[in-house]
């Protein structure tokens, strides 16, 4: 129940009462709320909950919600926002959309990650953030992390097609293994947000 006090005199009233109330929670200096003895400094009452903080307080912001996209996961083992976009755009657009919202092109970096959004892309390939642009055949992440873990489908990177293939796509329709293309194809794309 909220009571509001509108009146000198009722302000007055009501700091007595929260006073006289404030006396009679807790327990008496010198024993701790349930009963026991309590240190000479030991504060009287209860005490509030400083890791929950005020009910209407901010998330950190390192904990932004998984909510952007056309479809999103969580991922099991790492924690991180995986976002499918299914707008179709080059590598690059992807690219900067992916920046625009405060993540990158997603990296994968063990079976179980790229088994954890690979299913968003449903039956179609999808731009990820693999790319042997700056040196040919010496494929990267975007977000600089080694590539240790490989799933290429059999016979690929081969670098086909006229314009060359410096980008990667996940097969979606192939149980998310990696084909090169070009990064002026037009693919939908997934994010990642750690």
């Amino acid at each position: 129940m909220v009571v509001t006090l509108r009146t000198p005199g009722a302000l007055l009233l009501g700091a007595t009462l929260l006073l006289a109330c404030n006396s009679h929670l807790g327990s008496s200096p010198g024993v701790g709320l349930d009963g026991s003895a309590a240190p000479p400094d030991a504060p009287v009452g209860p005490i509030a909950d400083a890791a929950s903080g005020p009910p209407d307080a901010a998330p950190p912001a390192d904990a932004a919600p998984c909510v952007e996209g056309d479809d999103r996961v969580v991922g099991t083992t790492t924690g991180h926002c995986y976002i499918y976009f299914a707008a179709p755009a080059t590598w690059y657009d992807a690219r900067a959309a992916c920046e625009a919202i405060g993540a990158h092109l997603v990296v994968s970096t063990s079976q179980q990650e790229n088994d954890d959004f690979s299913p968003l892309a449903g039956l179609l390939d999808v731009f990820v953030g693999g790319t042997d642009a700056p040196m040919e055949g010496v494929w990267i992440w975007i977000d600089a992390e080694p590539m240790g873990y490989t799933n290429w489908r059999t016979g690929e990177p081969n670098n086909g097609g006229t314009n060359g293939e410096d980008c990667m796509v996940i097969e979606g329709d192939n149980g998310g293994l990696w084909d090169d293309r070009a990064c002026d194809n037009t693919y939908g794309y997934i994010c990642e947000r750690e």
